[in-house]
């Protein structure tokens, strides 16, 4: 059957965090029998917005829905409900939520296209109990009372500029949070941004009056990283219109860990860093020693318009 082109649709993947850790700790039958819980709980969300559930990948769901709105009040269900559980159950798992609409391919009940993969890449970025979605998403949403805040751009291959990143506020208490933006306001401007970089007893803040930073295994490096996967001058960590990031120039790569988030591969090309995470020189941060990684944690400072 061919694929045939259809209208925009919401798509939105959600996972259980921590679900390797809830093996180890309870054992394999109720690990899965809370995970099976948590995913039954959020496919009766899905179903109250009107979406539909395209499959489960382990521990993940993949939904879409025709209306964006109906899309972000599911998501903020949910992690409304697993709060709620959570508060009386500290072993409840907390839950990841990527949302991004736009045009799909429908072919043999599956869905496929860029917008798929977007909201893969938002789902990867979440942290446990965020909702990760993009400015595009946002503005299609209209007026609404879901608020949202701009928080990074992040650079995405085959796309010429850098996508706007917004985190859902779907918890009262986020109200709080100075850099709202609601969902039909005007774009708020991306926030200026400085990191701080950690390995072992080194720190370094990189930010305008320190732009730029080397980490590698030689001298010349302002982070001299010990490990023998790195080369000599590894990668560069500088601050580029407005945000931070990370340029990879090495013979193995650069791995890039958002914290409870996916690890992206960066090589010979380079990478937004958003949120805080670890950054290992050459190989995947699982076979590293915890003493060869650098640590980061972006901090962002509203821009006045």
């Amino acid at each position: 059957m061919d694929a045939k082109p259809i209208e925009k649709l919401a798509i939105m993947f959600a996972d259980v965090a921590g679900s390797t850790k809830l093996y180890d700790t309870l054992g394999d039958v109720a690990a899965e029998r809370i995970i099976s819980d948590c995913i039954t709980a959020m496919l009766v969300s899905v179903e109250h917005h009107g979406g539909t559930l395209i499959k489960t990948i382990g521990d993940e769901i993949m939904c879409r829905f025709d209306d964006v709105g109906a899309a972000l009040a599911a998501g903020c269900e949910i992690q409304q409900k697993v709060k709620q559980v959570t508060l009386n159950n500290p072993q409840q798992p907390k839950v990841r939520v990527g949302l991004q609409y736009g045009p799909c391919l429908f072919k043999q009940n599956d869905v496929f296209g860029d917008t798929v993969n977007v909201a893969a890449r938002m789902a990867g970025l979440a942290v446990a109990g965020q909702i990760i979605t993009t400015q595009e998403t946002m503005s299609a949403a209209g007026q609404s009372n879901i608020h949202s805040r701009c928080i990074n751009a992040l650079e995405v291959k085959g796309k010429q500029e850098a996508i706007q990143i917004h985190e859902v506020l779907w918890d009262p208490d986020d109200g709080e949070l100075t850099t709202l933006l609601s969902s039909g306001a005007k774009t708020a401007k991306p926030a200026s941004v400085s990191v701080l970089l950690k390995y072992q007893e080194q720190e370094q803040l990189l930010c305008q009056e320190n732009p730029e930073i080397l980490l590698g295994r030689g001298a010349q490096c302002g982070f001299e990283v010990i490990v023998r996967t790195a080369s000599r001058v590894h990668a560069r960590v500088l601050l580029k219109r407005d945000k931070a990031v990370i340029v990879d120039q090495s013979t193995n790569g650069t791995y890039v860990k958002v914290d409870s988030g996916e690890e992206l591969f960066v090589h010979k090309e380079e990478m937004v860093l958003v949120q805080a995470g670890q950054i290992s020189l050459g190989a995947p941060s699982m076979d590293e020693d915890p003493n060869g990684l650098v640590y980061y944690r972006c901090q962002y400072n509203a821009v006045s318009n």
